[in-house]
């Protein structure tokens, strides 16, 4: 029983990690092309 829980504790955590993990990522591109789209502009 306890071992269980402990499995659906960690997978939760996983879970949760790795949307964190993703919306990082997503800002990191975001934040990339601002910069490329700027550094275009300013030619």
């Amino acid at each position: 029983m306890k071992l269980r829980e402990q499995q659906k504790l960690a997978k939760a955590q996983q879970l949760k990690e790795r949307r964190l993990n993703r919306v990082v990522a997503k800002e990191k591109r975001d934040y990339e092309a601002e910069q490329k789209r700027l550094a275009r502009k300013e030619d």
